[in-house]
């Protein structure tokens, strides 16, 4: 392969003595079982000096926290300098626990290292950290799994990268009948949702929860009439995929079914079959990628046609390096949020294809 750069990835273990914070639980797969990715070497490649540009990037996270997703994102970030086939680096630094103590401690060595742009994976439990930290203004942040919306202190030089599940149902409540109808369980990932939707929707919505153990969902299909109605699932990929099965096996004929960014999923298609996703659609917040950069990251075996978190990784390597995004169409930012497009994709047919 041709102009191949080298990167320079470091990885840093901090350790601490206290035991493991509470998790914060993040929407941002299909699933709610975090994968605990266990880093234990530190890894450096090293670019020769005078051919390391202003252009170094940080990012840090605590595999303790997003597990797996820790090194999607890495290869995520990874791809994206090989496809810009210029003069960088990406320093990497699992932190032991998204807490107050560690996220002071890793800052502080950013700046010793001269290292200013950072990709930070933390949550929302900690990010009024980076409020009170003196030397908040010499970095420039972006947060790829925080969203504004709870209005968090404005500073410029801080970015806050999620994408907006709120928008998303208020899209799905424009295309709804009047009659809603939400489907959600007890599990962390449907009574998140659950909570979004009833803040975001003017309609009135009737709520039905199920015992998230059970997957026969026959008597509650036979004890509760669904017909004519618009029927949002708030439930992980394989459930909602048992749900849109249910729904054919029991005649049951809803004017529509809509879900969110949580299972768009080319998976959707191989669990269920082409009519149960009959009048399906998805709320979908990822925009297209630039074909050369979609290419290298197909290599490395990395999603970001369906990965929300991967998407926003990128379009924070965009932003650090360049301060635009105007290579993604329909993506923007202002009052320091990005915000996306987001549209809704039908899928009934074999793959997924824009509702007209």
């Amino acid at each position: 392969m041709k102009n191949i750069i080298i990167l320079f990835v470091t990885i840093f273990i901090f350790t601490s003595c206290q035991n493991s914070p509470q998790r914060n639980y993040i929407i941002i797969d299909n699933t709610t079982n975090q994968e605990t990715v266990n880093v234990k070497d530190e890894i450096t490649l090293e670019i020769p000096e005078e051919k390391i540009e202003d252009t170094n990037i940080a990012m840090v996270y605590s595999s303790k926290v997003i597990g797996k997703y820790a090194i999607e994102a890495t290869n995520t970030a990874m791809s994206y300098l090989i496809s810009e086939n210029k003069n960088s680096a990406l320093k990497v630094f699992d932190i032991d626990n998204e807490n107050s103590e560690s996220i002071v401690k890793v800052l502080d060595t950013l700046l010793e290292l001269k290292l200013t742009k950072v990709i930070l994976m933390i949550t929302n439990k900690e990010v009024k950290t980076l409020y009170t930290y003196e030397n908040i203004d010499l970095f420039n942040i972006y947060l790829p799994l925080v969203h504004n919306s709870e209005k968090y202190a404005q500073f410029s030089n801080i970015t806050y990268g999620s994408i907006s599940y709120k928008k998303q149902f208020q899209l799905i409540q424009e295309n709804a009948n009047s009659n809603i109808v939400e489907i959600y369980d007890n599990s962390s990932i449907g009574k998140k949702l659950h909570i979004e939707l009833m803040n975001s929707v003017t309609k009135d919505i009737v709520s039905y929860k199920l015992n998230s153990k059970n997957t026969n969902f026959e008597r509650f299909f036979t004890r509760n009439d669904l017909n004519n109605t618009s029927v949002i699932l708030n439930t992980s990929l394989v459930k909602s995929s048992i749900i849109l099965s249910q729904l054919r096996v029991n005649d049951v004929n809803v004017s529509e079914v809509f879900a969110t960014q949580v299972n768009y999923s080319p998976l959707l298609l191989v669990l269920t079959q082409k009519d149960d996703r009959r009048n399906l659609f998805l709320a979908n917040s990822i925009s297209k990628v630039p074909d050369e950069f979609l290419n290298k990251t197909e290599l490395l075996g990395n999603d970001i046609l369906y990965n929300w978190v991967n998407f926003s990784v990128i379009l924070g390597m965009e932003y650090l390096k360049y301060n635009n995004l105007d290579l993604y169409e329909g993506v923007n930012i202002s009052n320091n949020q990005v915000n996306y497009n987001i549209e809704l994709l039908d899928a009934s047919y074999y793959n997924f294809k824009r509702k007209l």
